[in-house]
């Protein structure tokens, strides 16, 4: 299940590549699953309602791949109300690696994603083709792919909700 922003051009790019993965793994995608972030709520407040209401109508999930660690921390409230215990009834993994993300309880597991280094890369990128007046290839580099960090907010699936 995927909760995730849908404004702007990360949650969208994110939403893809989640379908994509699902695709390519041959699972199936059920659009109910899908929570979207219509109204730009607070990530916090966002990740907490709509988790409640998620769980409302699908109680049988048992992971949860948010957006953010703010989303996350917003899902970890929720599921506490909910008395759904993280890993051992419901995994979550958020994208991104926050410093706090390693320090909640349970640690976060996160699909850490090189921002900052990104982002240097792709100012060199724009400089490069300002100062050569060309438009050169973008860069792929191995480094730029994301990194899964497991930690405690995940386990194997238990089917019994």
């Amino acid at each position: 299940t995927l909760v995730t922003p849908w404004h702007g051009s990360t949650g969208h790019d994110r939403l893809v590549g989640y379908t994509q993965a699902r695709e390519k793994a041959q699972l199936p995608i059920d659009s109910a699953w899908i929570i979207k972030n219509e109204f730009e709520q607070d990530g916090l407040e966002f990740g907490y309602t709509g988790t409640l209401e998620l769980f409302r109508s699908h109680p049988e999930i048992t992971a949860l791949f948010v957006m953010s660690e703010r989303v996350a921390i917003g899902v970890k409230h929720a599921l506490h109300q909910l008395g759904l215990a993280i890993p051992g009834r419901v995994s979550l993994i958020a994208c991104d690696d926050a410093p706090e993300a390693s320090y909640l309880n349970p640690p976060l597991t996160v699909m850490r994603i090189p921002n900052r280094k990104l982002g240097y890369t792709a100012a060199r990128w724009v400089h490069q083709m300002i100062t050569t007046k060309r438009t050169t290839e973008l860069p792929r580099e191995p480094w730029m792919r994301g990194e899964l960090v497991i930690r405690d907010s995940t386990a194997s699936p238990n089917v019994t909700p």
